[in-house]
């Protein structure tokens, strides 16, 4: 029997691939932490800090681009197969215009720079001198190194706090092959991340033992990344002559990139004395271009758009 229409799960199946975002987004601790969940006094020489929390990164604008593709490349599969007795055959998709592979392909790269999911976060920090202490943060896939500078502080008494410190940090990415396998479509040769970031945290308190505390201020993030792979998932079963390379991700010459996001931030913490639950929302405009899928496109695609990081956990500060 032969059908010029396949199942409705051949369309969902296309879809899946191409739904970079909505994919990776089943998996736990992928995401890349954007948080700053600390107050803006530095601690007391000796001090201590302690943080757990829980975030969500949602990169609002890959994502939905990636279910546009979805969409898109769907709509050109059911056009281009059939079925042959009991299996499925696939006639091609070349008539899929380069709009649609330029999504296909941002959703990709989306998992590797900037992938949505939710994750768990760790930090410890520790007082060194005045107006200074140093932070370590893991959160799963990102471990991250920080200093922060108190640069004005204004405390009139005790039920009553504000000032101004500066936060500059640096990190690294584990990504390895759990978060690739996410998209069974792209197979990943390399990839390394390395960021820088710096921040203004601004803030106030109130009550004793700063019952109530709010934080806020801008941050900007530098990415450097170096990428090379395939997504050879997409290879069409039907030429003669298909491999890897024509569905190279990136040139091979061009492996290297960076990336800038520029945003800011709004957090709370609630408690007494030691203990505080805290909250923050953390938006930021991602800006990328690559030149992606070269054998395909002609020119870089654009990778940026809004992302929006939620987070929340618990904070122990201890003073002498």
């Amino acid at each position: 029997m032969r059908s010029e229409r396949p199942l409705a799960l051949t369309t969902l199946a296309v879809a899946a691939l191409a739904a970079a975002a909505a994919a990776a987004t089943a998996g736990a601790g992928c995401a890349t932490s954007l948080s700053t969940m600390q107050p803006y006094q530095t601690l007391k020489p000796g001090g201590m800090h302690f943080g757990m929390g829980y975030s969500v990164n949602a990169p609002v604008s890959t994502s939905v681009r990636s279910v546009e593709a979805a969409v898109e490349l769907a709509s050109a599969a059911s056009r281009h197969s059939r079925w042959d007795g009991m299996a499925l055959r696939d006639d091609g998709i070349d008539t899929v215009s380069r709009k649609t592979w330029a999504k296909v392909a941002a959703g990709a790269m989306a998992v590797l720079l900037n992938t949505p999911g939710f994750e768990n976060e760790y930090m410890f920090r520790l007082g060194v001198v005045k107006d200074v202490d140093v932070g370590f943060r893991w959160a799963w896939s990102t471990a991250r190194v920080d200093g922060k500078f108190q640069l004005y502080r204004y405390k009139p008494s005790r039920r009553f706090d504000m000032g101004l410190s500066l936060d500059v940090g640096a990190g690294y990415h584990f990504f390895d092959g759990l978060v690739f396998d996410v998209l069974e479509y792209m197979n990943i040769d390399k990839f390394r991340r390395f960021d820088a970031e710096a921040s203004l945290i601004a803030g106030m308190s109130w009550g004793t033992y700063d019952a109530f505390q709010i934080w806020f201020g801008p941050k900007v993030m530098q990415s450097f990344y170096a990428v090379d792979g395939n997504l050879a998932g997409l290879c069409e079963p039907t030429k003669e002559v298909c491999t890897p390379d024509d569905y190279r991700l990136v040139d091979a010459n061009d492996t290297n990139g960076r990336m800038g996001l520029y945003g800011g931030f709004f957090g709370f913490a609630v408690g007494y004395r030691w203990i505080w639950f805290v909250g923050e929302i953390t938006a930021m405009w991602m800006v990328a271009r690559h030149h992606l899928l070269p054998g395909i496109l002609p020119e870089p695609t654009d990778l940026g758009g809004l992302v929006v990081f939620p987070s929340w956990g618990f904070m122990g500060r201890f003073e002498l």
